[in-house]
């Protein structure tokens, strides 16, 4: 009756690969140093996260200069530094997402599965926890950048309304002060400011037309030249003006305004051209925008 075979011992009982000196070259890889290695490639894949705080990396340094001041690392001889590390991932974990835990469990479980090889169920468990951890990590810095690109433009807009007059009457003065001035403002399409600031986008088109100018600022240079009085152009007397507003719209005519007389012997009459109906919508609970330009009244 033939004996059932037999593996080679080696395939038996497999041992870790030798090096030259006929050490394992696993050797080096102590639990300790394999834990602190996984402290600090997680302290290195979470920083960019912070956009490079030092803050994290500051704290640990503090910490383990506190642990040497104070002899605390006699307590736990050669783990001083992987407290150290300890500090700085936890920190930087705490500072970015949930999905970080799932990185340093991960790479902590590595650091385990190591010393354990040719076995390597605990391999394969640290991978996958990274491997899920660094996608959702990546996924909610995407999230996360388009949050804060939209609370810029939120502030971004607020900014600029911010600066808009309080009352429909206001911009209307206002409207008025940067014509007498020649100011129409920078040209920026976004943020153009002085007087074409005051009109949206489809006011600052129809003001251009009705003045047979091809853009705003040459409509405000058109009409700035027909100011006889920059000073007390926009010097009107506002219970006269008749507005309409309700809610956070106002239409107001401007087509037929009242100036304050003329003080220290200026000219009487108009310092300047009428100019004709505007529409105006209040914006972020700010400020007033002209929205609508008509010339005819």
């Amino acid at each position: 009756m033939s004996q059932p075979s037999q593996l080679p011992p080696s395939w038996e009982n497999p041992s870790p690969p030798k090096g030259p000196s006929g050490k394992s070259v696993l050797a080096w890889f102590t639990q300790r140093r394999l834990i602190g290695l996984s402290l600090a490639i997680t302290s290195l894949v979470l920083w960019p996260f912070t956009e490079w705080s030092w803050w994290p990396l500051a704290g640990a340094l503090a910490f383990g200069f506190l642990v040497r001041i104070l002899r605390l690392d006699q307590l736990l001889p050669g783990w001083s530094g992987i407290a150290t590390l300890a500090v700085a991932a936890v920190w930087l974990v705490n500072i970015t997402t949930g999905w970080s835990w799932a990185i340093l469990i991960g790479l902590l479980v590595l650091a385990l599965g190591v010393p354990r090889l040719p076995r390597f169920e605990l391999l394969i468990i640290g991978v996958v926890l990274v491997v899920v951890g660094t996608i959702g990590a990546v996924w909610w810095r995407i999230g996360d950048e388009q949050v804060r690109a939209e609370q810029r433009a939120q502030d971004s807009a607020f900014l600029r309304v911010s600066g808009l007059p309080p009352t429909p009457v206001r911009a209307l003065r206002a409207l008025l002060a940067y014509i007498g001035k020649n100011d129409p403002g920078n040209g920026h399409p976004e943020a153009p400011g002085g007087a074409c600031g005051l009109l949206s986008p489809v006011a600052r088109a129809e003001f251009a037309a009705a003045n047979n100018a091809p853009d705003c600022t040459s409509a405000v240079r058109l009409l700035a030249d027909k100011v006889t009085d920059p000073l007390r152009y926009p010097k009107i007397i506002e219970t006269q003006v008749k507005t309409r507003e309700t809610g956070i719209a106002a239409s107001l005519d401007a087509c037929q305004i009242f100036w304050e007389p003329p003080m220290n012997g200026a000219p009487a009459g108009d310092p300047g051209p009428p100019l004709g109906r505007l529409e105006l919508q209040k914006q972020m609970n700010a400020g007033w925008l002209i929205m609508s330009y008509k010339p005819t009244c």
